[in-house]
């Protein structure tokens, strides 16, 4: 995936009022790890963990977060010795604008410099801003 759809994801992300802070910071490293080449993307839970400087669980609750809000996937789980290997889904801010009824600009990256996420859902009453009622 290009570096500007990893942008894409994790500034969509840094606007989403679902996920917890670590649960930010776990996926832009996510999105650090994947390999282009072979669309793999498989770190250690303890190698996040010394990596954000932070504790192995606090990881888990950021992957749990990621995986209940659809940003990843666990493709394998891995076990002692073994990583687990993620799924990134670098297309949830187009599927999110085409649930929404809304067009997803051509131009992406303008309508992320002109204003934030936030704002626009706000401004939209949408369902995820509602906590699931409808505006």
């Amino acid at each position: 995936m290009s570096l500007v759809n990893k942008w894409k994801l994790n500034r969509f992300a840094q606007a989403d009022p679902r996920l917890s802070s670590i649960a930010r910071r776990v996926l832009f490293l996510l999105c650090n790890y994947y390999n282009d080449k072979t669309r793999q993307c498989n770190p250690s839970q303890l190698r996040m963990s010394r990596d954000l400087g932070t504790t192995d669980r606090s990881i888990r609750n950021g992957l749990k977060d990621l995986v209940v809000n659809g940003y990843i996937k666990i493709i394998k789980k891995g076990n002692v010795g073994f990583s687990t290997q993620y799924a990134i889904d670098f297309h949830l801010q187009e599927k999110f604008f085409q649930a929404t009824g809304k067009n997803f600009p051509k131009d992406q990256e303008n309508i992320f410099l002109r204003t934030s996420l936030r704002t626009y859902l706000e401004e939209e009453e949408l369902k995820i801003i509602k906590g699931g009622e409808s505006g």
